[in-house]
């Protein structure tokens, strides 16, 4: 069983979206998924609501794979609703995370699960392209330079956080730009620019970590 899928399960709820183990499988029900009829719409609307929580996932809880539909029943016992089956296959098992419980003043229980902030953040994705953009872009397990690139340009139009540093940036953008740096995958085929110098270039691996690191940021700016 994927720890991911399990944690996500303890998140998701509802009420507009649920989570839930059946036969040994996890399936999601969701309230958008009742307008329509054929399961090819239903699964559209499902791969759009899965790609942004899947990119939370790999972002927040480190997740190693995508998480994908595999298929879309209609549950018959249950009033006739359509549920999307997720596949777990590949996603990576998480060790040292935990429900945290807090008491407040007022005598009552807050509960925060590690998965809140990854379906706070899919929530938002449905109302806000820029959110949705970010997550959907994240949602690759090795995403390159252009890729990279693409997100920073989508959270640069949206308001970086302050915090994060310009000369960092400026970095990532000379090095995504060279093909000496960057290689086959850099933006620009031929540069007539002078290449970063060794000790201020970023490897793929330093990008990617960085980038992350600026979407985590932002993230936590606009959706909590």
């Amino acid at each position: 069983e994927s720890t991911d899928l399990r944690m996500l399960a303890e998140a998701l709820g509802g009420p507009e979206w649920v989570l839930a183990k059946r036969d040994g499988e996890f399936w999601l029900r969701g309230d958008p998924l009742e307008e329509f009829n054929d399961p090819r719409s239903v699964r559209n609307v499902a791969d759009l609501y899965v790609s942004s929580l899947s990119g939370a996932a790999m972002l927040i809880l480190q997740s190693g794979k995508r998480l994908s539909i595999v298929g879309v029943d209609r549950v018959c016992e249950e009033a006739g609703r359509r549920d999307v089956y997720l596949s777990a296959k590949g996603m990576m098992s998480l060790s040292g995370t935990a429900n945290l419980s807090v008491a407040k003043a007022d005598g009552t229980i807050e509960q925060s699960r590690p998965a809140d902030p990854v379906v706070r953040a899919a929530a938002s994705a449905r109302s806000d392209d820029s959110i949705h953009k970010v997550l959907r872009l994240c949602n690759e397990q090795e995403p390159e330079w252009v890729d990279l690139c693409r997100i920073i340009e989508v959270i640069q139009d949206a308001g970086m956080p302050p915090q994060v540093s310009k000369k960092a940036l400026e970095r990532l953008d000379r090095c995504a730009n060279h093909p000496e740096v960057a290689g086959d995958q850099a933006r620009h085929g031929v540069s007539s620019q002078t290449p970063p110098p060794e000790r201020k270039r970023m490897t793929i691996r330093e990008a990617r970590e960085f980038v992350r690191g600026v979407v985590r940021a932002w993230l936590a700016e606009v959706v909590g």
